[in-house]
């Protein structure tokens, strides 16, 4: 049973993906240059002390090549491309288009007692901060383009504090990479002033040996 990739194992990348050079790509770096944390498969005994230490694992401005996905036997942990959410700034955002959208919530209030017949529903509204932003995102994204990547929408992460990103493509949709410009724009509408960063996914964060394998 494999543990963790061995790096004189790894196969060379896929051809396709090895000739393109997007700007956010390191094609120098290699699998031995990789802090342990990213090598581990998901066979692995994964301890609570190893989960920690994912969410200090790199950010990484351009992706290393050893985490371009390979098509003979293993499969790199999913790597997304974007901006952490700073809800505050994008729901303003959302406000000024008027896509604020609101949950209904019931409270039920009871009597000291604790008696069903002094039990009351409270209803009230609140905005309902993730689905708001999450259609800010994609209502920007066909504003910009009429095919907007497939992989825009918020995801969950391991290595932030914010643990929430607007992820515009991941490290498998390398073929048919994004272009720039549609970052950039994307960018500037969402009020960011940085480019995008590498982030590890919170739930695919380890290797897995591909399906026709299994």
């Amino acid at each position: 049973m494999h543990t963790s990739i061995a790096a004189d194992h790894i196969p060379p990348p896929d051809i396709r993906l090895a000739s393109l050079n997007p700007p956010e790509m390191q094609r120098g770096h290699s699998v031995r240059e990789l802090p342990q944390v990213l090598l581990r498969m998901k066979t692995c005994q994964w301890r609570a002390e190893d989960i920690i230490a994912l969410t200090q694992a790199p950010i990484y401005d351009t992706l290393p090549r050893a985490l371009i996905p390979w098509t003979l036997k293993y499969k790199p942990p999913l790597m997304l491309y974007g901006w952490p959410v700073d809800f505050t700034r994008l729901l303003h955002i959302a406000e000024a288009r008027n896509q604020v959208f609101f949950e209904n919530i019931v409270n039920h209030v009871g009597d000291v007692n604790g008696t069903a017949e002094g039990i009351q529903e409270i209803h009230s509204q609140e905005v309902d901060k993730s689905f708001t932003v999450q259609y800010l995102v994609r209502a920007l994204g066909k504003e910009l383009s009429p095919c907007p990547p497939i992989g825009l929408r918020l995801s969950l992460v391991i290595n932030h504090p914010n643990m929430v990103i607007v992820s515009v493509y991941s490290n498998y949709d390398l073929v048919n990479p994004t272009s720039d410009e549609f970052v950039e724009r994307l960018g500037v509408a969402l009020g960011e002033e940085e480019r995008p960063r590498w982030y590890l996914n919170a739930e695919l964060y380890h290797w897995r040996v591909h399906e026709s394998l299994t």
